[in-house]
Parts: C-alpha cells; structure tokens; sequence
C-alpha cells in the first residue's frame, strides 16, 4: 500500500480542540437545569437503565468531570474546512516506516474522544506492546454534524469530506473502520472512493432480504428473529432517538453491556461524557439525530472493496447471508459480548480484529 503522505511543514491545518468557554457555560446550565426537572428518572425508564447509575453518572457529569484538556493537547489535532463545513481531526502519524493509513469513524454518540484510547496503541505499536509491523497513521475526524454542527450534512456530503480530508493528508491508498453509524458512513465512503479505499472493518452490515416471495419464503428462523430485532430498532429511530443530553447518555449507557462499568472505569465513564459534552455544547442536535434516523439502518452503499463485519450482541443485527450476497465480506466475526462503541466498551478486542484483519493490506 502506497503509504505516503505530505510532509508536516505543508499540512494546510491548524492545531485547535478547545470548546468555547461560552458554547461550555451554555451546556453546564441547560444540563442542570434538566437534571433538577426529574429528566433523570424520566430517561431511565424510557431507555431501560438503572436509575441509580444513570442518576450517579448525571452527578459525576455536573460536578466532578472535567474535560481532560492535557489528554486532548497530546492528541494531535488538526482542524479544516471541508466542503463549507468545519472538520476537527485527530491525525496521528506513526514513526514506523511500513505504517499505512487508517481512518476511524465514530458512532452516533461519538466524537473524536470515543476513539481516543486505541489512536496510540495503533499508531505506537511498539509502545504499547505490539509488533512495528502494526503501525498506522491515525485519522480521527469528530464528524460534522456531530460537533460544530453549524452545517447540516448528509451521509454523501459526509463520505466528500473524508475522501478530501484523507486526499488534503496526502494518502492515496487508505483503511477504514467504522462502529454504528460509522459503520455506514465508512461503506458509503468505500462506494464513493473506491479507487482510494483499500479495505474497511465495520460493525454493522445493513443488507436485506428483497420482498419477493422466494427471497421471504426462505428465510431462516435465526434470520426472522434478525428482522423481528430490526424493526424494533427502526420503532426506536422513528420515535425514541433522545432529545437532551441527559436522554442520550441513558440511551448509550443503555447499549453498553455493563452500564455500572462507566462508575468503576473511569476512562470509559469520562471518555463517553467528553464526547457527549462536545457533541452537545457544539453540535446540531437536530441535523444529526435527523441523519442517524434516516442513515442507520439504511441498505448500505456497495462496493468491490473486502470488508470484515464484526457483529455484536448490543448492536443492531445485521443479516449476513444478505450482507454476503450483495458485499465482498472476506470475514465475519461474531462476538459474545459488547455493543456498538467498542472502542470504549473493549478497546483491546478492537486493537486485536482490527490488526489481524489489516495484516493482508500491508
């Protein structure tokens, strides 16, 4: 893979990730305000979360979390404007020599933060314990819409703005993972820059049976129980996506296997609140829960490029007799436990699918 890049001097970005100081006071008194209304509780049971922990992490959020700003000036973090909308970006070169270029998509309640804790182990292997022949050059966009939301976009004017980004950095031949509704942007982006994207790892695959009566008349009863689960997602896109900052941390604790573990960890407790945070003192709360509604579950974009699917139990199903009908799937991985962010749930399983999957490339 043609790995190279421009050099640092030429980069057309600028170093900035600071949330406005008053963007910030705006978001602490909207989140106040809502938790002494009993927001709380009313989110608890509408997402099925155990009002103590939500109510104990609501605290932790107004009155002991701070943004760890030292860890986001380590980050090294670019801005842009791509497409008349602003970009912040996470990009990570790595010093190994055989290192390729890798771009990360984060989900739904995602920023940059939510893959914050694998950037350095992809891109300093041998600091973390890895072989140098694991090295990547890390891309990390907070997407558009999801953070300094001023401009709405869609899922095509979103897979524009990567294949530029990665283009305004130089790479010409590049990787792609993408969880929840990453996961749907990295295959629209395979559709659109086939020619660049060399492979993606995604962990959710929409495909579909076609409503003829052969396509219906076949399937299985694992594949019914599949479609049974997707419409009850589709219930929940339709009339239950969150409205409040509070509403969305009860609805991703809720996909979070052990939703106590955001208490007893505090990295992945405090890295789900700086995303969080970001997204809504930033973003445009309306454009982005307008995309995920019509986006998530969506038959995805297809192209020739291999894919590997990583399926797990808390995320939406995906169907894989479709998924390897109308996709190059070259590998599939079904796993026992976590949800759809397991950059924050279990980063260490995603460092290691991601590496041994990414090996064919290099």
């Amino acid at each position: 893979m043609d790995a190279s890049i421009l050099r640092a001097e030429t980069e057309p970005l600028t170093p900035r990730f600071a949330i406005p100081e008053a963007a910030l006071r705006r978001f602490w008194l909207r989140l106040a305000r809502e938790a002494s209304n009993g927001e709380v509780l009313e989110a608890s049971l509408a997402y099925g979360v155990a009002s103590d922990t939500l109510a104990r992490l609501v605290q932790h959020w107004l009155c002991g979390f701070q943004i760890d700003q030292q860890l986001l000036d380590e980050l090294p973090t670019l801005t842009s404007e791509l497409n008349g909308a602003a970009w912040t970006v996470v990009h990570a070169r790595s010093r190994e020599a055989l290192a390729v270029p890798l771009l990360l998509l984060h989900g739904y309640s995602g920023a940059a933060s939510e893959m914050a804790g694998i950037v350095a182990p992809l891109s300093d292997p041998r600091g973390h314990g890895a072989a140098a022949s694991d090295a990547f050059h890390v891309v990390c966009p907070s997407l558009p819409s999801y953070d300094l939301g001023e401009k709405a976009l869609g899922l095509p004017e979103l897979a524009e703005g990567c294949a530029s980004l990665m283009r305004l950095l130089g790479y010409t031949r590049y990787l792609v993972h993408g969880s929840d509704s990453g996961a749907n942007l990295a295959l629209a982006l395979a559709e659109l820059d086939g020619g660049h994207v060399a492979g993606l790892h995604v962990t959710a695959l929409p495909a579909y049976p076609n409503e003829t009566p052969e396509e219906l008349g076949s399937l299985t009863r694992s594949e019914k129980s599949q479609l049974a689960l997707l419409t009850q997602h589709r219930d929940e896109l339709a009339y239950a996506l969150p409205q409040s900052p509070i509403q969305e941390l009860a609805f991703a604790l809720a996909r979070l296997e052990d939703p106590e573990q955001t208490l007893t960890n505090a990295a992945l407790g405090d890295s789900l609140l700086a995303g969080l945070t970001r997204i809504w003192a930033l973003g445009g709360a309306q454009a982005r829960t307008e995309l995920y509604r019509r986006t998530r579950l969506a038959p995805a974009g297809v192209s020739e490029r291999p894919v590997a699917v990583s399926s797990f139990p808390l995320d939406a199903p995906s169907l894989r007799r479709f998924a390897e009908l109308r996709h190059r799937v070259v590998q599939w991985t079904e796993h026992a436990h976590g949800g759809p962010m397991p950059a924050l749930e279990q980063p260490e399983l995603l460092l290691t699918v991601l590496r041994d999957f990414y090996r064919r490339f290099r």
